[in-house]
């Protein structure tokens, strides 16, 4: 936050955070995205004052904070990892209730999980070699649940794998495969973007790189993960833009980073503009990047930090924009 060092934000349970405007070192015309205009409103971002709470008290603070109100159902319309079982089991369940004309009859137990469920495996070696190609293929366009298992190894991106429709996207690693998974910008585009209302994306075990020469320092179209509309649910992922934005969120999208380690980027970790709204919480830790740790820039954008660590910015830990919310709970 702005009246502390670097080591930590310095603040207590249960508030939130905004103040007096200080000056960015950035162009934030620079924030305008070459395709798709999606660039941050402010020319300043506020540092944080203490705007008290009652201290302790969590579920009055929910209950009286306007900006809290829309995010706290944020994980309640989120994909969960076993949606597909849970969905195939209830359709299974349904075919021997059913009607004697009804439909559902004429579906055995294959055809109704190839219309729920589309499940596929990427790698070097398989079918489906792309992240990109699988999210764009027949079999993913015509399920209600597409879920992608990621072999272990280097993935490399020239481009975003996009999510741009109404369904629901579960993204890991192969179950028991041993290694990591990681996904590399050889570009510097971002590796993933979430841009549909109806769209519900879990992601989990992955890390994304955008490491790329292309960019130079502070250049903000570099945005590893970014979400414009719909909800983007990040478990336990690895998050860095060397050069710029790890996690940004615009308009009406909403993430929530749950265990996430968003560090060594080179603007900000998770940032939240023209009103996205975004959730750090669940032991996230914010570290060493450039400027800020978490930053939510106008009207209407505002955070959750909750039991997370911010540290080692460049700047400040937490900034705040005029008339944007971040609140902060059991966070250091």
């Amino acid at each position: 936050a702005g009246s502390v060092d670097h080591d930590g934000l310095g603040f207590h349970e249960g508030h939130e955070l905004g103040g007096a405007p200080i000056d960015i070192p950035v162009d934030f015309d620079d924030l305008e995205d070459p395709l798709d205009d999606d660039g941050f409103a402010p020319s300043h971002v506020a540092s944080s004052g203490m705007e008290d709470v009652p201290f302790r008290d969590e579920s009055h603070w929910k209950s009286t904070s306007p900006s809290y109100k829309g995010i706290e159902d944020l994980r309640r319309i989120s994909t969960e990892p076993d949606d597909g079982e849970r969905m195939l089991a209830f359709a299974l369940g349904s075919i021997p209730r059913a009607g004697s004309e009804s439909l559902v009859r004429m579906l055995n137990s294959n055809v109704m999980q190839m219309i729920l469920l589309c499940e596929v495996t990427v790698g070097p070696t398989r079918h489906h070699t792309s992240l990109r190609d699988t999210l764009t293929s027949g079999a993913a366009a015509c399920a209600t649940i597409v879920r992608i298992n990621l072999e272990p190894g280097v993935h490399h991106m020239d481009m975003e794998a996009e999510i741009v429709d109404e369904k629901r996207v579960i993204i890991r690693p192969v179950p028991g495969a041993p290694g990591d998974v990681i996904l590399s910008s050889t570009s510097g585009r971002p590796l993933l973007r979430v841009a549909f209302p109806a769209a519900r994306v879990y992601v989990e075990n992955i890390t994304f790189l955008c490491n790329s020469s292309v960019m130079a320092a502070n250049d903000l179209k570099q945005r590893c993960v970014w979400v414009t509309e719909g909800c983007l649910r990040l478990r336990a992922c690895k998050i860095s833009s060397d050069s710029g934005i790890g996690v940004c969120v615009l308009r009406t999208g909403m993430v929530r980073c749950e265990g996430c380690d968003l560090s060594d980027c080179g603007f900000v970790g998770v940032a939240s503009a023209q009103g996205g709204r975004a959730e750090v919480v669940e032991g996230c830790t914010v570290l060493r990047n450039r400027h800020f740790g978490v930053l939510a820039t106008d009207v209407g954008s505002s955070t959750l930090i909750m039991d997370s660590e911010l540290s080692d910015s460049g700047t400040y830990g937490v900034g705040v924009g005029e008339g944007a919310k971040v609140h902060a709970i059991g966070s250091r």
